[in-house]
């Protein structure tokens, strides 16, 4: 994982190196489960890391398209956009549009206090 970050480019060459479209698929479908991966830790920037990895898995199912791990988690990395993008920068009455506004622990804006 610390190698392609260190080399963003050595995935495109991961890819490209394969010898045919399935193996392709495949070696973009598990850059794609890094990044799924990389989600759990990652605090700064994960609107732009899930971006890339939508668009790494929606080039292995484009690869293969019988690929059914880079399907499913194509729509799991979807599911999870959905979700950053409405709550990444939450907190306040109304984190979402059309929200029903936020409530419990952390949702409110940081430094509020008790």
């Amino acid at each position: 994982m610390a190698i392609v970050e260190a080399n963003p480019n050595l995935g495109a060459e991961i890819v490209a190196d394969a010898k045919d479209h399935e193996q392709q698929s495949r070696a973009a479908g598990l850059l794609g489960v890094i990044g799924l991966a990389r989600l759990v830790s990652e605090t700064q920037d994960r609107v732009a890391l899930l971006g890339a990895t939508v668009a790494t898995l929606q080039l292995a199912v484009a690869l293969d398209p019988t690929n059914d791990d880079a399907k499913y988690n194509l729509e799991y990395a979807l599911q999870r956009s959905r979700g950053i993008q409405l709550t990444e920068g939450a907190g306040g009455q109304n984190p979402s549009p059309g929200g029903s506004g936020s409530t419990g622990a952390g949702a409110g804006d940081a430094g509020s206090g008790y």
